[in-house]
């Protein structure tokens, strides 16, 4: 299926038509009030240290790497009449490594970052019963889990997440059902739209996006949350890991609490299109159930299963599922940053993930989890030649997973985050090492 003439008539569409709707669409009867201001700040404060992670090999060059990243939000939004509302945020992150770097030129020391907007957008609240909502312009979005749609700016790690968009969200009265429409219209460099403060040329995406999407969602049974969807995504190569095509995604979830004790969770979707000169036909799931003891400790117990599809070079198909706006690392640091040796770093595909997680809150500020995940490879379609992999195999490996997060207060929260990673047959036997990342993390939020 060919998207061509819809990407041409959607790219047209400027970033900066779209802002303005939302104050077009104003009420011309309703007068500016006396603006209502809100505001925040916070820093956090990181240091990550990994080993193998990258190459799952201690012999290999740079295996070991240890850096601090320190990055600061100040935000604020004002209220210019009382149903439409002007926010912003500005982010600044930088890096100091302490070891030699993968990210050259800066191979030792002090890696100086750009200050730009995360948010910067207009938010109206139609009036009515049922008020529906328009965000006009630099925003997060998160449909679901995050599974699909939630990181738009994948290239930047954790600093960003943001989405330039024109997005409505619908409640349609007397049914219970919430239409939710996005269009979303990204830049490979963040240079046009937004001020950028020691701009450094830093790409956000590895592609330019033209892409929408449409979901409805219905609550008209008790304990149960239905949704279905449809995205449409366009992509023009611009860095040399970047995409190139067109590809549709159908998909729905599923939430059912039969109890306050469980709960189930079920969402699954197709791709078709063309992608880098190849037709696109590949499917993804994933799966949960979980168990709430309802206890003073607040115990909680989780069963995962993901698959995506990954491709079968036999044939002239792409079967690989494309995680779309889900590249992030969800389930795994390590996870994220093994598979740049295969696609691009979290570009996470051809995957059987399965494991339990278990969470406990001992005392009122401190909650532990610790999850497993067993891992496989769908296809065996790496070719060994690399180094990485090995002809046949198809296990990825154990994955343990650790998370400690202590609320020092109302403005201070310490995180410890630790996984181990042993690696399985689908690696070559030069990359048997085991790989480990620690994080060690200090928030404070005002």
């Amino acid at each position: 299926m060919r998207f061509r003439a819809l990407s041409r008539v959607v790219s047209s569409v400027r970033f900066g038509v779209l802002s303005g709707l939302a104050a077009l669409a104003l009420p011309a009867a309703e007068e500016a009030a006396t603006p209502a201001w809100r505001g925040g700040f916070d820093l956090r404060l990181r240091n990550e240290y990994f080993d193998n992670a990258l190459t799952l090999s201690d012999s290999a060059v740079r295996h070991e790497q240890n850096y601090q990243r320190y990055r600061a939000r100040a935000w604020g939004s004002v209220d210019v009449v009382p149903s439409l509302t002007v926010n912003a945020r500005l982010v600044w992150e930088s890096w100091d490594w302490n070891k030699d770097s993968y990210k050259a030129p800066y191979t030792d020391g002090w890696v100086w970052s750009d200050g730009v907007f995360d948010q910067l957008n207009l938010t109206w609240t139609v009036p009515g019963d049922v008020p529906a909502r328009i965000v006009a312009g630099r925003q997060d979005i998160v449909l679901g889990d995050g599974w699909l749609v939630s990181d738009a700016t994948s290239t930047d790690g954790s600093r960003t997440a943001f989405f330039d968009a024109l997005r409505v969200t619908l409640p349609l009265p007397g049914t219970q059902t919430t239409l939710d429409f996005a269009y979303i219209d990204m830049e490979a460099y963040n240079r046009n739209r937004t001020p950028v403060f020691n701009d450094r040329r830093s790409p956000i995406v590895d592609q330019e996006e033209r892409s929408a999407y449409v979901q409805i969602s219905n609550k008209s049974f008790t304990g149960l949350t239905l949704e279905s969807y449809l995205i449409y995504r366009s992509e023009d190569r611009v860095l040399a890991s970047g995409d190139d095509g067109e590809i549709g995604t159908f998909g729905g979830r599923a939430v059912y609490e039969p109890t306050p004790h469980w709960l189930f969770k079920g969402e699954a979707a197709v791709q078709w299109g063309e992608l880098n000169d190849r037709d696109v036909q590949a499917w993804g799931f994933l799966g949960q159930i979980g168990w709430n003891a309802k206890d003073a400790a607040n115990n909680q117990l989780r069963l995962s299963l993901e698959c995506l599809s990954g491709d079968d070079r036999s044939t002239a198909r792409n079967e690989q599922f494309d995680i779309l706006w889900g590249r992030y690392p969800r389930w795994s640091e390590i996870g994220a940053m093994l598979y740049s040796a295969e696609t691009r770093s979290a570009q996470f595909g051809n995957l059987v993930r399965f494991g339990p997680l278990w969470s406990v809150t001992p005392l009122k500020p401190l909650t532990v989890s610790l999850e497993y995940n067993a891992l496989w490879a769908l296809e065996n379609n790496r070719s060994p030649t690399s180094g990485f992999f090995r002809a046949d195999g198809s296990f990825r490996g154990h994955l343990v997973r650790n998370i400690v997060r202590y609320k020092i207060n109302r403005h201070l929260t310490a995180t410890s985050l630790a996984e181990l990673y042993e690696p399985g047959d689908y690696y070559s036997v030069a990359r048997q090492d085991t790989a480990l990342f620690w994080r060690l993390e200090l928030t404070f939020a005002y």
